[in-house]
């Protein structure tokens, strides 16, 4: 592995909201190389960069939006590197997920059922 890679964007958006994301790649390996990132929404197409020279230790970012969907999301990125014969491989990856804001986690009422000693039991009942 030449490169380590992070992914910065915000933990969760709205539906329709321009969500802004950086993949950050950072040099790992001893030598300048060529290298690009893909960044791919659920499995699906997202935007690939242009292919750019980063060198030893050396950070470069490539930024990129896309429109939040009616749902989560998980977010993507691989980079790539050139080998010496110029074929590009894929070197690494890494994933974020991106929540919907306003996603509400249903809450069950707790109903006691019996006195056990000190304590009170409780169940949980799930409406349909």
């Amino acid at each position: 592995m030449y490169a380590q890679i992070e992914i910065v964007a915000p933990n969760s958006a709205g539906v329709g909201e321009l969500v802004p994301l950086t993949i950050k790649v950072k040099n790992i390996w001893d030598y300048q190389f060529a290298t690009y990132v893909e960044v791919l929404y659920d499995s699906e197409a997202g935007f690939e960069s242009p292919d750019r020279w980063v060198y030893p230790g050396e950070t470069i970012e490539f930024d990129g939006s896309f429109t939040m969907p009616d749902k989560g999301v998980t977010i993507y990125a691989y980079s790539y590197v050139e080998d010496e014969e110029g074929y590009w491989a894929r070197d690494a990856s890494k994933y974020v997920k991106i929540s919907l804001e306003g996603e509400e986690i249903k809450k069950f009422p707790l109903l006691p059922v019996a006195l056990v000693g000190a304590g009170l039991a409780m169940v949980v009942l799930a409406k349909r």
